[in-house]
């Protein structure tokens, strides 16, 4: 029922000129997030990629919520096994989140919390221990 209701969406944006807006970018990220729930990686990633490159085309790829996108990539790769490209997606959504001065949110927080288990994955337990911490002070206050 999801899917039907993202591709009357999409076909809507698509008919009314929109195909390649900030809208349909997330359209596509929800639908990424729901085929990554779903355990269909391969798809959700194809959502997630596609977009990205709306967001690239309409400039807001360096916005906080194209941190989140990033994240949910980074989710996927986790998902699959790829950790140590995950920690890199996972760094490239904190660039984001220090570019548009929103570290100190709850989503900057859960990348680096994501970013402190890849690391205890990894055996960089000094690592975890940082991005952990720095997890912890901005979900202290956020209260989160």
């Amino acid at each position: 029922a999801a899917e039907s209701c993202y591709r009357h969406a999409v076909n809507t944006l698509e008919a009314a000129g929109k195909g390649v807006s900030d809208a349909m970018a997330e359209i596509l990220q929800s639908e990424g997030e729901l085929l990554r729930r779903r355990g269909e990686y391969g798809q959700s990633l194809k959502k997630y990629q596609e977009a990205m490159r709306i967001m690239t085309h309409t400039g807001s790829r360096a916005s906080p919520k194209a941190a989140t996108l990033v994240q949910g990539v980074g989710m996927v790769l986790v998902a699959i096994g790829r950790y140590s490209d995950a920690l890199t997606i996972y760094t490239i959504a904190m660039e984001i989140f220090e570019a548009t001065g929103t570290t100190a949110t709850p989503a900057a927080a859960a990348v680096l919390w994501n970013m402190g288990q890849l690391y205890g994955k990894q055996g960089d337990g000094n690592q975890a221990l940082k991005v952990f911490a720095l997890a912890g002070e901005i979900a202290q206050e956020t209260g989160t």
